[in-house]
Order: structure tokens, then C-alpha cells, then sequence
């Protein structure tokens, strides 16, 4: 009997310790699983927490005056604001929603969002008015490209220039300077040359401020396959006049000038290859536009 009674209570004894051991185990599994499901439902809550958002960018351009929005642009999870600022400048600022980093694309030419679909490669067209000196040259593309990323400084991109080829049956105006003189013409490989001088007498105002180019106008004659640019205001040398340019390249058959009233003409001959063009011009002592022909883009 007293054999039973120890066997029996040494057997209560071991199954109250199992149970006990089993309880403990499963406690800190369970406070395991926990913590992990605690842990990970943190790290979503702050992925999806950013910085900033488009609200409070809105809110900062309003509050601090830094200027009157006139577009937000969105990749991803950076935010480009296209705004005007208390000059009347358009301007381009780029946000990291994340990090709430800004970058300042100092673009200086009114232009529009051409290609936003990356943060470290932004591309606009500019009309080719400098919002400076107010000089409306030949449109072209703004490349900005990021150089470095550094959270808090504002001027991680480097932003240049890519010519922009337009439809040779496109109009377009550029150039400001008036009362000069086609002085000079040369055909090129691709193109031609022009070179412009003072009027006589007329000297002082050619000269007066910046050198720039002679404002024109381009035009196209479908039917006769010309190439038209109407100088305004401008005469042609007598020299220039005379000159018979013979001279041809793969886009150009020939070239005629005439004056035109108080404006000169330049007729330019092309051949069926002549689909595309784009103009540059280059501020020296005598200013010169260089015309630039294409097939294709």
C-alpha cells in the first residue's frame, strides 16, 4: 500500500512538471510570434510614412512665399513643382517625398516638363526666352542630371543644354537685334551660315548692350520644297548681294538672298533630304547664325 501511495504521487509530481515546462515553452513562443508581428507591422507603418507630401509642399510654397504653384508633377516618390516665384521667373524644384530633400533646377529659360521619369534625369523644353535677359533664342532641350545626392543641400544636379530639331515646315521666331546687315554667308556640312554686321551708320545701336543675333522668322514653302528666313529690319551688304553661293551639301541644293522692303530674304533651296532643322547662334564681335539640317531625328 504505502508502495502505491509514493508511485502515485511521484507520477502526479512528473506530469505536473511536463505541464508546466509545455506552458512555459509555449509562453515565449508565443510572445515570440508576437514581438515578430509587432515588429513587422512597424516597419510597414514607417515604409509608408514619408516626409513629406504633396499637401504640406503645397502648404510650404503658400506660407513661406516662395512662390505661386502652377503645376506638381509626380514619379514614384519624388515630386517636381513647377511654380512662379515673387520675380515672375518660372522655376523647377524637385522633392524627395522620403527623405524630404529639395533640389533647385536652375533652368533659367521659360520651359515645360518634357521627360520626368526618373529622379536623376529630368528633361524640359525650353521656349528659348532667357527669363534674364530677356533674349528669345532658338528653342531647345534643359538636361538635368544628378551628380550626387546629398539630403539637405539643394544643388545636386548638373543642368545643360540638347539641341531641339523642329519640322522644317515649323515656324519659328528668335533673335531681337534689329538695323544690322547679312554681311556673310558660307554653306557648311550640314547647313549654312550667316554673319551680320552694323548698318553704317547704325553703328552704336548694333553694338549698344549685348551682341546678339538679328530677329527672324522661318517659314516653308511646301510646294516649291524652300526654306524661307525673313530678317526683320535687316538690309543685305552690297557684296552679300552679289555673292553667288554655289556651294551645295546633302540637305542644300542652293541658296538666294534678296532684300525684301525694310526685312531681306534668304531662299533656301532644299533637297528632299532636308526633313528636320535646328538654329545656334554664337554671341562674338559680329554675331553669326548657324542653320542645321536633319533626315531624321
Amino acid at each position: 500500500m504505502k508502495r502505491h501511495t509514493i508511485l502515485f504521487i511521484l507520477t502526479l509530481a512528473l506530469i505536473t512538471f511536463l505541464t508546466s515546462c509545455s506552458s512555459i515553452l509555449f509562453s515565449k513562443k508565443n510572445n515570440k510570434n508576437i514581438d515578430s508581428t509587432v515588429s513587422s507591422v512597424t516597419k510597414e507603418v514607417s515604409k509608408d510614412v514619408s516626409v513629406l507630401t504633396p499637401e504640406k509642399i503645397k502648404e510650404k510654397y503658400k506660407t513661406e512665399n516662395i512662390g505661386e504653384i502652377v503645376e506638381i508633377y509626380d514619379y514614384k516618390n519624388y515630386i517636381l513643382v513647377q511654380y512662379v516665384n515673387e520675380s515672375s521667373k518660372q522655376c523647377f524644384d524637385l522633392y524627395n517625398l522620403e527623405t524630404g530633400d529639395r533640389d533647385i533646377l536652375s533652368v533659367g529659360s521659360e520651359a515645360e516638363i518634357f521627360n520626368f521619369s526618373s529622379g536623376d534625369h529630368i528633361e524640359l523644353k525650353a521656349t528659348g526666352l532667357d527669363q534674364f535677359s530677356g533674349i528669345k533664342g532658338f528653342p531647345y532641350y534643359i538636361v538635368c542630371n544628378r551628380v550626387e545626392e546629398v539630403t539637405g543641400r539643394e544643388n545636386d544636379f548638373h543642368v545643360g543644354k540638347r539641341e531641339l530639331y523642329k519640322q522644317i515646315n515649323e515656324e519659328e521666331e528668335f533673335g531681337v537685334k534689329r538695323d544690322g546687315m547679312l554681311s556673310d554667308m558660307k554653306v557648311t556640312l550640314t547647313g549654312f551660315e550667316m554673319e551680320f554686321a552694323p548698318q553704317k551708320g547704325k553703328e552704336m545701336e548694333f553694338y549698344a548692350g549685348s551682341v546678339t543675333t538679328q530677329a527672324m522668322k522661318t517659314s516653308y514653302d511646301n510646294i516649291t520644297n524652300q526654306f524661307l528666313i525673313e530678317l526683320i529690319s535687316t538690309t543685305v551688304s552690297p557684296e552679300m548681294l552679289k555673292k553667288e553661293i554655289e556651294e551645295q551639301n546633302r540637305y542644300i541644293d542652293s541658296i538666294e538672298v534678296k532684300e525684301k522692303g525694310a526685312n531681306s530674304l534668304v531662299i533656301v533651296n532644299l533637297k528632299d533630304t532636308g526633313k528636320l532643322y535646328t538654329a545656334e547662334w554664337e554671341q562674338d564681335e559680329f554675331p553669326r547664325v548657324r542653320f542645321i539640317f536633319r533626315s531624321s531625328r
